[in-house]
């Protein structure tokens, strides 16, 4: 008898705890593959999608208070694509640009609402601090490289001077 093959489709699912808009595709492959979505919205008109990325804004933030969700910055990248990628009026398009502004003002709301009520020059600070310390290092290994590139000209210079001897 002939081994039955069975076609296995790719289903997406949800990468988080209660945020259906943040999705991994899953196959049944034997790589295991797994595609991630940070703003998987469906292609709805504006309106509609408007409510989508409401809902998408309050999933979200009730998974981050719930220690569920970290990728804040990967889902704002993922919406701001698609508004941007979004055809040349995003009020008539059908591409997930209705869910993906909506997305993006509540959440600028929120911001707003955390700047005027909380005490963040803490974290302010410490975000400073830290970028300040990638920058010094990063300057640390340009100045590194460049004393060794100049070591090696010099070295170079000397070496061709030598054998004109």
């Amino acid at each position: 008898m002939n081994a039955i093959n069975k076609t296995l489709q790719a289903v997406r699912v949800p990468l988080f705890k209660g945020v259906s808009c943040v999705t991994i595709l899953e196959t049944a492959n034997s790589s295991g593959s797994r595609c991630a979505n940070y703003f998987d919205v469906p292609p709805e008109d504006f309106t509609d999608g408007s409510l989508t990325g409401v809902k998408a804004a309050f999933e979200i933030m009730a998974a981050a208070r719930n220690g569920a969700f970290d990728s804040f910055q990967t889902v704002h990248e993922a919406a701001s694509k698609v508004l941007s990628d979004s055809e040349d009026n995003p009020h008539f398009a059908k591409d997930g640009a209705g869910a993906a502004n909506s997305y993006l003002f509540v959440m600028s709301q929120i911001l707003e609402l955390a700047a005027k009520n909380l005490d963040l020059s803490e974290l302010m600070a410490k975000s400073l601090g830290g970028h300040e310390a990638m920058l010094q290092e990063n300057l640390d290994e340009i100045k590194a490289d460049n004393l060794a590139f100049v070591k090696r000209m010099k070295a170079g210079k000397a070496k061709k001077k030598g054998g004109a001897v």
